[in-house]
């Protein structure tokens, strides 16, 4: 909307323009003619008020040629701003760059499945979580924690517990949905009682870079 606004100003300011000079040059074409059938006095006069008339014009003119400028200035800098703060976001989500901000940490302290790991990822996910990261690694949309030979392991990384699942997000909404009565905590408690789950708020925490590879075999960029 902002965009299709700064073009219509600058397509008037610009109609504005020419319309300007296209008077400038009518008057002017105009007043030389009845320049020649008057007398020495009604000359002078009309001289006088043509240069007068010019002077305006001018001053107009360079007025508006001043907004255009500045508008298309403007304009750019706004589309320049929207690029970087894309890229910034898609950074972000891709694990990119590090990350800092509120959330909530859950600890598990227990033998828990690669499957229940998985799935309080995946409530963190639905509550809104922004960024994640798990026993200090970060996880980004293909990340999957899975048993393999025996160990839990997210990607190459093999996790042992204690398990530390960070999640930057509303902390008041991440902290209700995994601590909500019959939800996953509560779940995952009653399954291991021998083990210590709890999820708690966190007013700040730093998520590291992404240490895997992005590798695309088939996906193709349409042209």
């Amino acid at each position: 909307m902002k965009k299709h606004s700064t073009q219509v100003t600058l397509t008037i300011v610009s109609f504005l323009l020419g319309l300007l000079l296209v008077i400038q040059f009518r008057t002017q074409g105009k007043l030389t003619a009845s320049v020649y059938a008057q007398s020495s006095t009604d000359q002078a006069l009309i001289i006088s008020g043509l240069v007068e008339g010019n002077s305006a014009l001018r001053k107009e003119i360079s007025s508006l040629e001043g907004d255009l400028s500045n508008y298309q200035r403007t304009a750019g800098q706004s589309n320049l701003e929207g690029m970087v703060g894309e890229l910034n976001r898609l950074k972000v989500m891709n694990g990119m760059v590090e990350v800092s901000g509120p959330g909530v940490e859950v600890l598990v302290s227990g033998g828990v499945t690669a499957l229940d790991l998985q799935d309080l990822v995946n409530e963190a996910r639905n509550a809104g979580a922004e960024a994640l990261s798990l026993n200090g690694y970060r996880l980004v949309a293909r990340s999957v924690v899975v048993a393999s030979n025996g160990a839990v392991r997210l990607e190459e990384n093999r996790l042992s517990p204690p398990y530390r699942l960070q999640a930057i997000g509303h902390p008041e909404t991440l902290e209700k949905a995994l601590n909500r009565k019959g939800g996953l905590v509560a779940l995952l408690q009653y399954s291991y009682p021998n083990a210590t789950i709890t999820a708690a708020k966190r007013d700040n925490m730093v998520l590291p870079l992404y240490l895997g590879k992005y590798e695309f075999r088939y996906a193709r960029a349409v042209k």
